[in-house]
């Protein structure tokens, strides 16, 4: 295994356990905690930067910083134009998806971005029949599941 394999697999490692726990969390409280965030910000973002020094390449840096601000924009215009049905908590996992997905190119940005609305659809629809519009279900972990799901995707095509 090479030193590259080897921080790619160390940062879809840690994406997984923050994702896994923010995921856990948001689903019982309805919360992301900045917290769990900044630490998943911080280490993804530095195993990019680690991941870019050993391929001697700069593009992952710039993927994920597009993928960060893009995201950011997107989901940050969403959440003020959708009365409420995201929160602030949202908006961060999307960056801190961006962040992720960006390092790995701008197919996984461009399926990616799309992926957490298209996993969401079912339950959420099934939440509102059930129980009503006023209803709500945690949306990060569909937008944190969408990471490997694009992932796949990607790799397949």
């Amino acid at each position: 295994m090479s030193a590259s394999q080897l921080v790619e697999l160390l940062c879809i490692l840690i994406f997984s356990v923050m994702a896994i726990r923010i995921s856990f969390y948001d689903t019982k409280h309805q919360l992301v905690r900045n917290s769990d965030l900044s630490v998943g910000l911080g280490l993804v973002g530095l195993l990019v930067a680690v991941r870019s020094l050993v391929l001697q390449d700069w593009i992952p840096i710039l993927g994920a910083t597009i993928g960060t601000l893009a995201f950011f924009a997107v989901f940050w215009l969403l959440s003020r134009i959708g009365r409420n049905q995201l929160g602030s908590g949202d908006v961060g996992l999307a960056v801190f998806l961006g962040l992720f997905l960006g390092s790995w190119g701008v197919s996984s940005l461009i399926i990616g971005w799309a992926v957490p609305f298209a996993l969401a659809a079912v339950p959420s629809a099934l939440v509102w029949w059930r129980c009503g519009r006023d209803s709500h279900i945690a949306f990060g972990p569909f937008v944190l599941l969408s990471a490997p799901v694009t992932l796949l995707i990607t790799s397949l095509g």
